[in-house]
């Protein structure tokens, strides 16, 4: 979720939003660095503007921020649309994606 220079990332079920590594020019010569497994289920927040490759995590430090952003979120999922559709496999849908 987006809101002026922030950003909210929430993970679901146990919060993990899996890779948070940062890659280089070089990848894969140099490894990514960084977190394989990390962690949001409270909300992670980046100032976009600040810091656009999204290495500091602010949520500690701008808490009251970090809860209005999730509160938000939350109206916004009370409306969510996620349709169920039958015998879509995932390869469709990247190939979906990428035409897009």
């Amino acid at each position: 979720m987006l809101s002026g220079t922030w950003k909210l990332i929430q993970g679901k079920g146990k919060g993990k939003i899996g890779d948070a590594r940062w890659s280089g020019p070089l990848y894969p010569k140099v490894p990514a660095t960084g977190t394989e497994d990390a962690d949001c289920s409270m909300g992670c927040l980046y100032d976009v503007l600040a810091d656009p490759g999204e290495h500091n995590e602010q949520s500690k430090a701008f808490p009251d921020i970090t809860k209005q952003l999730l509160a938000k979120l939350d109206e916004y999922r009370e409306t969510n649309f996620e349709p169920l559709t039958p015998n879509v496999t995932i390869a469709q849908v990247c190939e979906a994606t990428q035409l897009n």
